[in-house]
């Protein structure tokens, strides 16, 4: 460890088989989460002087896609096409790699497959347990923003099932999603485009209007075709 980091103690991991593509914290229940190229996903518990490997998640993919497609749960010029996320209660963990979502129970279990219409390019679990609830127990929700500008919303049934719902009233045509950020079930949610653009919105369809589009950021042209460039060559090589 060098650079501008002071001197400090740490551990070296053999985590993978392949490059490590993400990682992710869970406070909640000091668990580790990383991706790699290898096609697997795995969760480190952390002490303060020990990591120790707790569990490996398969990627189960769609019987339809390519073995290709298993190399690589993205590329190293672009992170974001392999998200990486926890749920808020630390119960769940999701990432996707090209169409397919996975999402895994923490502590063992198979894990779900949905197989989305386009490209994922970001998942997001609230931040935050909703303030108040209709009823008990808190739902466990994941927005997927897709590289065709479309949001969709998964919601986790039980450890065998799900169910997605289409978020149209959220739609924008053509645009990569590029992040999104959500603090609550019960509050709106943003999410960041390529064209510099910032949408909040909410998982249900209120009133006309109550979907703002702002112009947050300028993008140069210049980067943005040389992502749309970069993007349709990752895209051609895998077929």
């Amino acid at each position: 460890m060098a650079g501008d980091l002071r001197k400090c103690s740490f551990i070296k991991l053999e985590a993978h088989q392949s490059r490590v593509i993400t990682c992710g914290w869970c406070s909640k229940k000091g668990l580790l989460a990383t991706s790699g190229n290898d096609g697997t996903v795995r969760v480190w518990n952390v002490t303060k002087n020990q990591y120790t490997l707790q569990q490996t998640c398969i990627f189960n993919k769609d019987d339809g896609s390519s073995e290709e497609g298993m190399s690589g749960l993205g590329s190293p010029s672009d992170p974001c096409l392999s998200p990486l996320a926890w749920s808020v209660t630390g119960r769940y963990l999701a990432s996707a790699m090209e169409k397919m979502v996975n999402i895994w129970q923490v502590n063992g279990g198979k894990g779900l497959l949905d197989v989305q219409p386009h490209w994922v390019s970001a998942l997001a679990w609230p931040e935050e347990e909703a303030e108040s609830l209709w009823c008990g127990e808190p739902k466990d929700m994941l927005l997927v923003g897709r590289m065709d500008g479309t949001l969709g919303l998964i919601e986790v049934l039980d450890t065998s099932s799900m169910h997605r719902t289409e978020l149209e009233h959220c739609y924008r045509k053509d645009v990569a999603v590029m992040h999104i950020a959500w603090y609550s079930e019960d509050k709106p949610f943003a999410v960041g485009y390529a064209d510099g653009k910032l949408l909040i919105g909410s998982k249900e369809p209120l009133e006309k209007g109550a979907i703002v589009v702002i112009d947050a950021h300028k993008v140069n042209q210049n980067h943005r075709t040389d992502f749309l460039i970069f993007f349709c060559n990752y895209i051609f090589s895998k077929q």
